[in-house]
């Protein structure tokens, strides 16, 4: 999901024809979660040391080698989520929002055991699959007066910050934001001198009775981890392996912002405008996983796992309308980014794209991890219960962009900034997850826990985390098994309509609940 919660850089290049990924949206691609089949996602993801498990070839593939035969899993999954936000004091508002989608899905072939040159007992497996690790289904809403602030100053700080002294360019260089609200006189220059010396907004006349604000947010999509694995096992001593993946990434936000006089005043100039924003982003990466798992007695393994950067290619394509509403100063006027490109490209003969490619990288994640299982023989089927848990560390702070086209100075000198303030806003955080298994013959109950931590440095005032609480029931017999889970998601976010450098920010609060029911089929063969 989408977390807006840190202060953004307001410059932006004039030399950018659209709007790259800020800040505030780097997170999406960051604070996922651990994705699975239903019995991992029961024992609350923790899959770092356990082995014998299809997740493994996405958290610690080095549990691939607990497989004998060969396996086939398909998971498909039902989310509902909810949201409850408050905005300034207003009224409380509930979005639910229904999504389907597939889990942990794919093959394992594992080998039985075979004694090496050094007469050490030896098996192999290899495992192709994919796991969705962040569902972007999501929808919130909130509203409020505000007489403290407007979205139209950030239209005016962008210009300002900028030093656009030509309003004959300002009309152009920013096609998703400033350009769009002096196209619609919601913003003007102001002159002294015959010179432009700042510029204002409409909007700010009806700020001493307040203005009713109102965001609307809809995001759909995910990533998708597409993997290969295989791994080795040791005289059931130790199991080592390896996997390589392919992230692809999938997103879209539609958001709809309006803003109005809370009380009606004639002749302000002002009456409302509308901000409909639409923003796509696609693309693929790769990482590769490694890990091992060790078993200094029979009934406990140890296991640990490092995930090396996901490093994508991705591509935005944005689209912005606004619509405002001036009264009788200049009536209701309506302009959209791809007016002021066609502009561009047909008045000034410049070639412009809404297309923005850039590189982009996540931080290196690493599991430290252990379980216990309780009358641990070979013989899987006669193994009573288990119970493992997992810790993680992330360092969100590393997380990189830069331009695709190096030659690209300005672009690649604005992503540079943002890497910077990715420093100031971000931080190091640890992620935990435990959970367990009772075995009664075919059949089997779990449950599990798992906690995502705040990825910002302002620990004290932002409070972003995930709980996730889980249980499950599953049945094996005679090669064939399936598995049902229902987890429960809580969490606690911000979302900010609008940034602003020069003063404090306004926020909504939000509360997230989201549940799923996975199923998880299986067949060996």
């Amino acid at each position: 999901m989408k977390f807006k919660i840190f202060t953004i850089l307001t410059i932006t290049l004039s030399a950018i024809n659209a709007t790259a990924q800020n800040v505030e949206d780097l997170l999406k691609y960051n604070f996922t979660q651990q994705g699975g089949t239903a019995r991992n996602l029961a024992t609350g993801g923790a899959m770092a040391s356990l082995g014998g498990e299809f997740s493994s070839l996405f958290v610690n593939p080095a549990g691939l080698s607990f497989y004998r035969t060969k396996e086939f899993v398909l998971t498909p999954k039902i989310n509902l989520n909810k949201n409850t936000s408050t905005y300034r004091n207003g009224v409380k508002n509930i979005n639910t929002l229904e999504s389907f989608n597939i889990g942990a899905s794919g093959v394992v072939l594992g080998s039985p055991s075979f004694k090496n040159n050094n007469n050490e007992k030896v098996n192999f497996a290899c495992g192709f699959g994919i796991n969705q690790t962040a569902n972007f289904n999501n929808a919130f809403s909130y509203s409020g007066n505000n007489n403290f602030s407007s979205y139209a100053e950030k239209f005016t700080e962008e210009l300002i910050n900028n030093n656009i002294t030509d309003p004959n360019k300002a009309v152009y260089l920013f096609p998703n934001s400033s350009s769009l609200a002096l196209n619609t006189y919601l913003v003007d220059p102001i002159f002294s001198g015959g010179r432009v010396i700042g510029y204002g907004s409409v909007a700010n006349n009806a700020l001493g009775n307040g203005l009713a604000q109102t965001n609307t947010v809809n995001t759909y999509g995910g990533m998708y981890d597409i993997s290969f694995g295989a791994a080795v096992n040791i005289n059931n001593k130790v199991h080592v392996g390896g996997s390589a993946s392919l992230v692809v990434t999938n997103f879209e936000r539609n958001q709809t912002y309006t803003e109005k006089e809370a009380l009606p005043v004639l002749n302000n100039s002002f009456n409302s405008f509308t901000l409909q924003d639409n923003l796509t982003t696609k693309g693929a990466g790769l990482n590769i996983k490694a890990g091992i798992i060790y078993r200094p007695t029979q009934k406990v393994r140890l296991g640990f796992a490092v995930h090396t950067p996901t490093m994508s290619t991705l591509t935005d394509v944005q689209n912005t309308t606004l619509t405002t509403d001036t009264e009788n100063y200049k009536g209701i006027q309506k302009q959209s980014t791809s007016d002021v490109l066609n502009y561009q490209r047909n008045i000034l003969g410049q070639v412009v794209t809404q297309n923005l490619k850039y590189d982009f990288n996540t931080p290196w994640r690493l599991m430290l991890s252990g379980s216990y299982v309780f009358r641990e023989i070979e013989n899987t089927k006669k193994q009573r219960a288990f119970i493992t848990a997992d810790i993680e560390y992330l360092n969100y702070k590393n997380l990189r962009l830069r331009a695709t086209d190096r030659e690209d100075t300005n672009y690649d000198s604005y992503l540079k900034a943002q890497k910077q303030e990715v420093k100031k806003m971000y931080a190091g955080a640890f992620n935990a997850r435990i959970g367990g298994e009772l075995k009664l013959n075919v059949f089997m109950v779990r449950a599990g826990l798992a906690y995502y931590g705040n990825p910002l440095k302002d620990k004290a005032n932002y409070h972003v985390n995930r709980l996730n609480a889980s249980a499950g029931l599953g049945y094996r017999n005679k090669g064939f098994f399936i598995d049902a889970t229902y987890v429960h998601s809580m969490g606690k976010d911000v979302d900010r309509p609008y940034i602003l450098s020069n003063r404090e920010n306004t926020f909504a609060n939000l509360n997230t609940r989201v549940g799923a029911a996975v199923l998880t089929f299986g067949l060996k063969f």
